[in-house]
């Protein structure tokens, strides 16, 4: 840990949930590059990583979705990052019709 004490560190992570499909299960707009654009502008840089979300539709179907986790690493969080957070958050659900959007804040989940 000696070695760690001056280094440079991020202590917070930010991530948002890219849904692929809308609320009836089409494909929608990929939101990965979008997401990225808008954390690293504000981050200096994101990373994306593919996933498998599931959840119980209200039919009692196991519904399954692909989705892209984009984060990014910050040294601090204003509430004007998380303003802007939520607001793009909220632009894909609304955009894709989705119950909600989940958004990741330093181990914290969060449905927008």
């Amino acid at each position: 840990m000696k070695k760690l004490k001056n280094l440079f560190k991020l202590s917070h992570k930010v991530s948002i949930y890219c849904p692929t499909q809308d609320k009836t299960g089409k494909p929608c707009t990929d939101y990965t590059n979008t997401t990225a654009t808008m954390l690293s502008q504000r981050f200096g840089g994101a990373t994306s990583t593919p996933c498998r979300g599931y959840w119980e539709h209200e039919s009692g179907v196991l519904q399954a979705e692909t989705v892209s986790v984009v984060y990014a690493y910050a040294e601090k969080l204003t509430d004007s990052d998380i303003d802007a957070i939520v607001r793009h958050a909220e632009d894909i659900k609304t955009e894709t019709a989705q119950d909600a959007v989940a958004v990741e804040i330093d181990g914290e989940l969060y449905f927008v």
